[in-house]
């Protein structure tokens, strides 16, 4: 599990409680303090992340490639702080490991947190990316929190584009 981070330190405990109720527990939590300024660091540390301090806020790519290269997991798993989980995300997820398989999507709604109204809600389909990898993403996107990815794979083309300054996520998924 690893979490990049910015003036997160409210959100940290909402996650923490999700990634703590998963069926399958992540093997290592991982958490990125963009030098944000506040306790958020100290957070995770309470919480049970182990912790890298950045010296200057340099963004969410940034801050990934670091996590990435700091995680000893096969797995790579980033989340957004203030993003939840379902409790059975991870089970589901790691379900469907393969040999063959570097990247592993799965559905995410985006849903009111009060009323748990539903936004949007992506769906990612095998048989339509195995027509048109490419297209596929393009046309879908996709956002990090949305996958499971082979540490190898990430780290064999360079992990996120730290120049990049919105929808990194795309891109990633482009050169995956």
């Amino acid at each position: 599990l690893l979490v990049p981070a910015f003036r997160a330190a409210s959100y940290l405990p909402r996650l923490a409680a999700a990634a703590q109720a998963q069926h399958t527990p992540f093997s290592e939590w991982w958490c990125y303090d963009d030098a944000s300024g506040d306790d958020t660091a100290a957070t995770a540390r309470q919480l049970g992340f182990r912790t890298i301090a950045g010296t200057a806020n340099r963004g969410p790519s940034f801050a990934r490639n670091q996590l990435a290269a700091a995680a000893g997991t096969e797995w790579l798993h980033f989340h957004d702080a203030d993003d939840l989980m379902a409790p059975d995300y991870l089970q589901c997820v790691l379900a469907t490991v393969a040999p063959e398989v570097d990247v592993i999507l799965c559905d995410s709604s985006w849903e009111w947190e009060g009323t748990s109204q539903r936004i949007l809600h992506l769906t990612y389909r095998q048989s339509e990316y195995e027509a048109d990898p490419l297209g596929y993403v393009l046309g879908h996107p996709v956002g990090v929190i949305s996958a499971l990815i082979r540490r190898r794979t990430f780290l064999a083309v360079r992990g996120f584009d730290e120049s990049a300054t919105c929808w990194e996520d795309a891109d990633l998924f482009v050169r995956l």
